[in-house]
């Protein structure tokens, strides 16, 4: 019998299970039932310890977390000031735990668009990371992430940069300049500044941990990879095909050059090529590229899940985002949440074998009309890579999209209003975190396929 079954109460007992059920819905994104679990974790910890107990904290920040996750701002914002009273009051305002409240805090605040607030909030983290840690600590990053989200709100571009150089600065005076691990804080910048539409940067910043690399006789590195990658990345957003090319070709090379070859990663660079290919029109190079990313794939038992996930539907690689029609009007919701109704349209499409959208038919339209011409455009301006079977590319029939937006129900007898203004042919990347970066390009969307 170990330790904690001779000690452990039922109270005990039962808060620790509503625990460990809050843990496995939050790592399975079940946020709703995770907020739920954590309540109870809190009420059980109220209960047994009062509602004045410094044990509330962590019950406190963790359902504060889900409570944000789910959308409830206002919510969290009031679990997360109890968690920071109860820690001033305990433990006093320069408690190292107030970190995490604070910086929850100031998440909430961002999502909810109060910039100024979660600035403040992610301000006063900071200083007490400095104040417990040091000036060079790793720790501050997500704070100092934090504030570049803020500062991205408030439109202070110069704000948000230094935010992010800081934490390359602080790497440089914790490991030294020429620190071979410095570079995946140099790709982290230069993600950034991709990000931020400052590809001529990114690229230098890139170009900086090439030479690191190759100083360091790590020239023929996977961080060699990850530099070429970046680069053609930053090439790809200028609308600079051949070079971005040149470059994810020489991390092939580089990738070729290793033993053993890391054939997945190797076919996902291959498949980023025939990507770009289909998007510059240059459909027989990307099926040559798809089909040898294929091969890569199929020579191991272990590579055929990924294999599938590339290419066993057609996936939507390029185009404007399905985001800018969110909204029936020009420049989203002009009303309150709850004054806004529920449309959608539904299309049935076909892809040849290079993945070219063909016979886009509209089948509905909720209300008939006001997204219809919009959503229309949407699809058949996609660049999509086509379905593969047996190492060839092959048309898709039967494909069907089906896109979700809102609208002000009072307006729905209104004329057409899918007239939103023109947006460039590229998609945004979803990820919010600064420098994220996807291994092939973070815009993809799978057709569904009707069941009939």
């Amino acid at each position: 019998m170990c330790i904690r079954d001779r000690t452990e109460t039922a109270a005990d007992k039962q808060r620790r299970l509503a625990q460990e059920r809050f843990l496995r819905l939050f790592d399975e994104k079940s946020y709703a039932d995770a907020r739920e679990a954590a309540a109870e974790v809190a009420e059980l910890t109220r209960r047994q310890f009062g509602e004045n107990s410094i044990k509330l904290v962590s019950p406190l920040n963790n359902l504060a977390t889900a409570q944000m996750m789910n959308g409830e701002i206002l919510a969290a914002e009031e679990n997360y000031k109890y968690s920071i009273a109860l820690l001033e009051r305990h433990e006093g305002i320069l408690s190292g735990r107030l970190i995490n409240p604070l910086i929850g805090l100031g998440a909430s605040y961002n999502r909810a668009g109060m910039y100024e607030q979660a600035a403040k909030s992610f301000e006063r983290a900071l200083h007490i990371n400095h104040v417990n840690d040091g000036f060079y600590n790793f720790d501050q990053f997500k704070i100092r992430d934090g504030l570049t989200e803020s500062h991205i709100g408030l439109q202070d571009l110069d704000a948000a940069n230094f935010q992010q150089e800081t934490q390359l600065e602080i790497g440089q005076r914790k490991l030294g300049e020429n620190n071979i691990d410095l570079a995946p804080l140099m790709y982290k910048l230069a993600r950034w500044y991709q990000r931020s539409g400052q590809a001529e940067t990114a690229r230098l910043t890139y170009r900086s941990a090439q030479r690191l690399l190759r100083e360091s006789n790590a020239a023929n590195s996977d961080a060699m990879v990850d530099a070429m990658l970046g680069i053609a990345d930053t090439y790809e957003s200028q609308g600079l095909i051949s070079e971005s090319a040149s470059n994810l070709k020489r991390a092939i090379e580089i990738l070729d050059e290793q033993d053993p070859v890391n054939r997945i990663r190797r076919a996902e660079i291959l498949v980023e090529l025939g990507d770009l290919y289909t998007v510059a029109g240059k459909y027989d190079s990307a099926a040559d590229r798809y089909q040898a990313a294929w091969q890569d794939l199929s020579a191991d038992d272990g590579s055929l899940d990924r294999r599938d996930a590339l290419f066993e539907e057609p996936v939507r690689i390029r185009g404007i985002s399905w985001s800018t029609a969110q909204y029936a009007g020009r420049d989203g919701p002009d009303t309150s949440a709850e004054d806004l109704a529920d449309g959608y349209v539904l299309i049935k499409y076909s892809l040849d074998d290079r993945g070219r959208v063909d016979d886009a038919v509209l089948i509905e339209g909720s209300p008939p009309g006001m997204m219809d011409e919009r959503a229309m455009k949407i699809l058949t301006r996609s660049y999509f890579r086509p379905r593969m079977e047996d190492g060839q590319t092959v048309a898709a029939t039967g494909l069907i999209h089906r896109h979700d937006f809102q609208y002000r129900a009072v307006s729905a007898a209104s004329a057409d209003t899918s007239t939103a203004a023109e947006e460039p042919d590229t998609a945004a990347a979803d990820d919010d975190d600064p420098g994220g970066r996807s291994s092939t390009g973070g815009r993809l969307e799978r057709p569904t396929t009707p069941d009939y």
